[in-house]
């Protein structure tokens, strides 16, 4: 059984009440590789997407860069997460505005895996590499 669980680490605590399909109608463009498969991957947009509906009312989520950062660990443990596997520098289109996030999967002691939302993202993010 495949479980996933999120943390979002926030300057501010937003309830997250949005309705749960606001990815249903849309198709999300994913540029870069991932270490999520499709479900992680999913799940992961769908928290982000709760987000900004909670935080601005945006329903519209376009294209998404992925850059994996094999190498890093965030200098602020905040955004650390025990055990991760993969650290992510997520910039995601949100009606129109570019969002930068860190994203971290670890392995969950239960089953599955989970992953991890910074926003606002730490200071020693690595840039986001340019589109093509």
């Amino acid at each position: 059984m495949r479980r996933s669980g999120a943390n979002l680490v926030m300057a501010a605590c937003v309830a997250l009440a949005a309705p749960a399909p606001l990815l249903a109608q849309q198709q999300v463009r994913i540029v870069g590789t991932t270490t999520a498969d499709s479900v992680l991957l999913k799940d992961t947009l769908q928290t982000i997407a709760e987000f900004a509906f909670a935080r601005d009312g945006c329903r519209d989520i376009g294209t998404v860069a992925v850059k994996t950062l094999p190498d890093y660990v965030p200098a602020n443990t905040t955004y650390r997460t025990e055990d991760a596997f993969a650290y992510e520098r997520w910039d995601v289109d949100l009606c129109g505005k570019s969002e930068a996030f860190l994203i971290s999967f670890a392995d969950d002691p239960q089953g599955g895996t989970i992953f991890k939302i910074g926003y606002p993202p730490p200071g020693d993010l690595p840039a986001a590499d340019p589109l093509d």
